[in-house]
């Protein structure tokens, strides 16, 4: 029998596994994506535009990512979020000062 310890160790070391199991997968598949795509680009002829991992692309691509990432992080009110974590904090002071007294009188 295991101990609950070694039961832990295994279920962590199995998971760990199978992370990297999927990580490699995933690399393998997208180095596959690549090799097939410069395969296809020179066999075809095609321009530079077409190509699917063209750094032109790539740049457009996340330069559109940052400047949506970068409007939505505008568009959040602070104030209202700092207001809210306010009274929340003073409602969780107010419930262990209360906890607090009721175990005092006991």
């Amino acid at each position: 029998m295991m101990s609950r310890l070694e039961r832990n160790h295994r279920r962590k070391q199995r998971r760990r596994r199978v992370f990297f199991s999927l990580l490699l997968i995933a690399v393998l598949f997208l180095l596959a994506l690549i090799a097939t795509n410069n395969t296809m680009v020179k066999a075809t002829g095609l321009s530079p535009d077409k190509n699917l991992f063209s750094m032109q692309r790539l740049q457009a691509y996340v330069g559109n990512k940052a400047g949506f990432i970068a409007n939505r992080i505008r568009e959040i009110d602070i104030e209202s979020i700092k207001q809210e974590s306010e009274q929340l904090l003073d409602h969780l002071v107010d419930f262990l000062e209360s906890l607090r007294d009721q175990w005092n009188s006991l």
